[in-house]
Order: structure tokens, then sequence, then C-alpha cells
């Protein structure tokens, strides 16, 4: 009798903790999701204040405005609505696992093929759910508003070497993180070290075969150019191994320039919708800025930041994957649940995104005095920024929430009116 009483305890147990499951899902997700639509909600708002109004006119034209508006507006519905259909399928798949396990088991009796087919499945269809957006966002909405020159096939081709090279390094970074998290009791330690590793080795990898095949690239010929950024270089100290000039105007109209690979081994790469639509003292502002980001090793910054990130980040995943599903991480991953992990990480780095771009900004900021102080020419820097804002189709007038939020730069107008008081 004694002992079908505690049978009976423990069935009632189990039966409130299977009741209660649910719901702690679904609180889970609609605090995700209103977070998500209300970010949203500030952002198709924009700032309507009187005096960004007043400044923003000072340096741009209201059809400009209108037009960085419309472009910015549709690339962030689409990017809510890929968000929150991703966050939907992680939702389902991770509440319908057993089942879904049960079918792969069969069909793969092998445990480390079955995890790695697993892996493939959830991130795949994440990729195949984030495509028809990516149609929209990258192909659609820039050739509306005329910043593409390629035609489908080109972007097709282009957006399918990067996606596809993410995929794969998502799907090998997940399969070793999982294998960490089956095999190792401290991998709160070594988890973020792999992650520091696999960003080294991404770091070298781009450049070297990653940007040949997505950018038809020539070496900068020597020029009155050339001459004045290898002394730009040397006076920054900073020795670059190779300086190209990548044919971006066969794509799009995008203005950019950057830097790759560090030590010696470092790159600059040219757009040259930037050397073609902009003069030397511009086109040097530009580079002096992003020369800043490497005088200062931010991407080993931002590599540092992002791994205390996701040392961090482990302690509240295994938190919330105990609140939410009982079970610890190794746990889930013994279960293959991969799904149920990824739908707790993407809203952690959701709510992360403020004192990410926080960082972020500081940083621009940072190269943005830099190339002040290089060129030694407010004006300068102040209408280079003013020219690129308009030919990206920045958005002019954030909401300052929304751009709390999700702005990795400074707006158009604070860089404006920074270079304006730079001395």
């Amino acid at each position: 009798m004694n002992d079908t009483k505690i049978d009976l305890t423990k069935n009632n147990n189990t039966a409130k903790a299977s009741n209660g499951f649910p719901i702690k899902i679904f609180l889970f997700s609609a605090i995700y999701i209103g977070c998500v639509l209300l970010i949203a909600f500030f952002g198709i708002k924009g700032d309507t204040s009187k005096y960004a109004i007043d400044n923003a006119l000072k340096y741009f034209t209201p059809e400009t405005i209108s037009i960085a508006r419309k472009y910015f507006i549709h690339g962030l519905i689409s990017s809510t609505l890929s968000q929150l259909f991703i966050f939907g399928f992680l939702l389902f798949i991770a509440q319908r696992h057993p089942a879904i396990d049960r079918f792969i088991k069969r069909k793969i009796p092998r445990e480390m093929l079955r995890l790695s087919v697993y892996i493939l499945f959830v991130f795949t269809s994440i990729a195949l759910i984030a495509f028809p957006f990516a149609i929209f966002s990258g192909y659609i909405r820039k050739l509306s508003f005329g910043l593409i020159e390629g035609n489908f096939a080109v972007w097709l081709y282009r957006y399918g070497i990067i996606a596809g090279s993410k995929l794969l390094a998502t799907s090998v970074a997940i399969f070793l993180f999982a294998m960490i998290l089956r095999r190792c009791r401290k991998y709160r330690i070594f988890i973020p070290v792999l992650f520091m590793g696999i960003s080294f080795i991404g770091i070298l990898l781009y450049p070297r075969y990653i940007i040949p095949l997505i950018h038809k690239r020539e070496v900068l010929a020597e020029s009155p150019l050339k001459n004045k950024l290898q002394k730009l270089l040397a006076d920054a100290q900073m020795p670059v191994q190779s300086m190209y000039i990548i044919n971006e105007s066969a794509y799009s109209k995008h203005i950019n320039a950057f830097f790759t690979g560090w030590g010696p081994y470092r790159e600059i790469y040219l757009f040259d919708t930037l050397l073609k639509n902009y003069n030397e003292e511009e086109t040097l502002a530009v580079i002096a800025h992003e020369l800043c980001h490497y005088r200062e090793e931010h991407v080993l910054l931002g590599i540092a930041f992002a791994t205390a990130g996701v040392f961090f980040g482990i302690f509240l995943l295994e938190r919330l994957s105990l609140e939410l599903f009982g079970k610890n991480l190794s746990a889930l991953v013994r279960e293959m649940n991969i799904a149920a992990i990824w739908l707790i990480a993407i809203a952690l780095i959701f709510f992360a995104q403020p004192i990410k771009n926080s960082i972020s900004r500081a940083m621009e900021h940072r190269c943005d005095v830099y190339a002040c102080r290089i060129i030694n020419e407010a004006t300068i820097v102040a209408e280079t920024e003013r020219k690129i804002a308009i030919a990206n189709r920045r958005e002019i007038l954030p909401h300052p929430i929304y751009h709390f939020w999700y702005g990795s730069h400074p707006t158009p107008l604070e860089r404006i009116l920074h270079a304006k008081r730079c001395k």
C-alpha cells in the first residue's frame, strides 16, 4: 500500500512537471517574440523628433531621407519575419523532438552519424527558411532601390557561396561543441576556447578562400593614391602584405573598404565603387577609418568580447535549459535535441545585442575620430560620411531605442556632426 502511494506521488509530480513544461516554453516564447516585435515597431516608427529632423535636413534632402527610410523598413520587415519563422521552426522541432529522434534512429542507428545528420537537418532547415527573405531583402529590395547591378544568377551564386560557407562552419562548430558537451566535464571552459580558435581560423581562411570566390580582385596599380596610402600606412606603422581592388561595380553600387588578416599578413581591399565615386582625400578618409580598426586590434578585441559572451552565455544556456526542458546541456545533447539548445541560444543572442552593439559603436566612433585626426580636414570627413550614407541607403533617422538595440555604427547624422566638431 505504501509502495503504491509512493508510485502515485511520483506520477502526480511527473504530471505536474509535464503540464508546467509547455507553460514555461510559452512564456519564454512570448517574451522573445514580444520584444522582437516591440523593437521592430520602434524601427518602423523612426526618430520623429523635431531636433533630429531639423538636423537631418541640413545635410540630406527630404527625398534622400524618404528613400533611405523605405529601404530600411523593407529590410526590417523581412529580417523580423525571418527571425520569427526560424524561432517558430525551432520551437516546433524542440517540442516534437522525441518523435523525430525515433524516426532518425530507425534510419541511422550509428550515434555519431545520427548527431551529424540531425545538426545538418536543423541548420539546413534554418538556411532554407531564411532563403526567401534573403531573396527579397538582398536582391529584390536592392534591385528596386538601384543598388544591384548584376542579374539574379550572379546574386544567387554569391549568396550561395556565403550562405553555404556559414552553414558548413556553423554545422562543424556545433558538432564540435556537442562532442565537448557529451564527453568533457569542463565544457564551460573548453567551448569558449574552441570558439576563439574557430574565429581565428575563419579570419585566416576568409580572405584566402572565400573572397576570391565572390569577388574579382586585382592588385592596386602604382598611382598617386597608392603612394599616399603607403605613406599613411608607414606613418601608422602598419605594414600590409597586399593591396587589392575589388570589382564590386559589376554587382552593386555598395561602397566599402576593409582590412583582413593580422600582423604582416594584413591585406587591404578597396571597392572600385569607392575609387570611382570619391576623390583621393575622401578615399583616404575611408581607409584611415578602417586602418584604425586594425591599428587598435578591434578584430581581436571583438573575438575576445565574443568569447567572453560565449563563456557567460553557457551559464545562461544551462540555467534556461533546466528551467524550460528540465535537463542540462549535456542531457539535451545526448538526446540530440539541438533545436532546443539553439532555440534558447538565438533568444540570448537577441537580448545580448545592446551590449555587443554598444561596444561596436564605441569602436566605430574611435575610428571616426582617428580618421578626422589623420585627414586633418573635418569638412572632407563629414562630406565622405554624407555621401556614403546616401550611396548605401543608410537609415538617416533611426529610432533611438531601435538604434540602441541593433545599431552597430553611429547614425549617419551622429558621424557627420562628430566630424564637424573634429579638430
